[in-house]
């Protein structure tokens, strides 16, 4: 309700009240009290354009796992009303990313060669500005780049297991063990070699994996998931050369130890 309190006034007078409300009084009495309700005249809602998402950590390059990603967008209101409390949401192959609600989002394992999309909510103040919420609009999707070599893999600690420890092990973090081709696929894909069989250190120089005298390793072999048909054991793959040692079943429950890298 709007109130003029002892407003003098003259006949035909027109007073402009406040919400572009114009009235023409009769004849009053100075001194009168004035009281009437209006309502408030509605705007035009706040507008997101051009949303994009920027890769900061590498700028103009397609997404990695580990870049941050950051929202770019243009905000505009018609009635002037300046941005406040602007909201966004990330999503990953189109469902919401629990906690990923500010402009910024540091990719994950998990999004790996998955679609990332952000949406944007512009916002006014709602203490002073009616509508004060714009419509969500969605970026562009963009796709990061799939897990590749040892980002795929906890990094191993220098211990060494034996089979069956190693795959509580990898178990007990939510991970496993590789299978033979994954290890002999990382060897390759980690380092200098174009093929199993071509020796060198990188797995330790390159990426401080343990290996026999290196890194704190005392071992090149790393257990795999992969049985050894007709030995009732487990393969295991030097990585030093991506060459597969095979194990019998007594070998690997009567102690034979290993460094463990568990996959995720």
């Amino acid at each position: 309700m709007q109130r003029l309190k002892n407003y003098p006034v003259r006949h035909g007078v027109t007073i402009g009240l406040p919400l572009v409300l114009l009235l023409t009084l009769s004849p009053l009495a100075s001194g009168v009290e004035l009281m009437m309700t209006t309502t408030p005249v509605k705007g035009v809602a706040p507008i997101a354009t051009n949303v994009l998402i920027n890769n900061q950590s590498s700028p103009g390059s397609d997404p990695i796992v580990g870049n941050v990603m950051q929202v770019g967008y243009t905000f505009s209101d018609a009635d002037g009303d300046g941005e406040s409390g602007t909201t966004f949401q990330w999503h990953r192959a189109g469902s919401a990313i629990g906690g990923a609600t500010a402009s910024s989002y540091t990719t994950q394992n998990a999004d790996g060669g998955t679609s990332l999309t952000v949406g944007v909510t512009p916002r006014t103040d709602a203490s002073t500005t009616d509508p004060s919420v714009g419509v969500v609009v969605f970026s562009p999707a963009v796709t990061v780049a799939p897990l590749r070599g040892v980002a795929l893999y906890i990094h191993p600690d220098t211990q060494r297991r034996t089979w069956g420890v190693a795959n509580s092990y990898c178990q007990s973090l939510g991970a496993r063990l590789p299978s033979e081709i994954e290890l002999k696929t990382l060897y390759v894909d980690a380092t200098s070699a174009t093929g199993v069989g071509q020796s060198n250190s990188e797995m330790c120089s390159s990426h401080g994996w343990p290996l026999d005298g290196q890194c704190g390793g005392s071992e090149n072999n790393y257990w795999s998931d992969t049985q050894s048909y007709g030995t009732g054991g487990y393969r295991s793959i030097a990585l030093d050369t991506g060459n597969t040692g095979l194990n019998s079943a007594e070998s690997v429950n009567g102690g034979v130890l290993y460094h463990v890298a568990c996959i995720r």
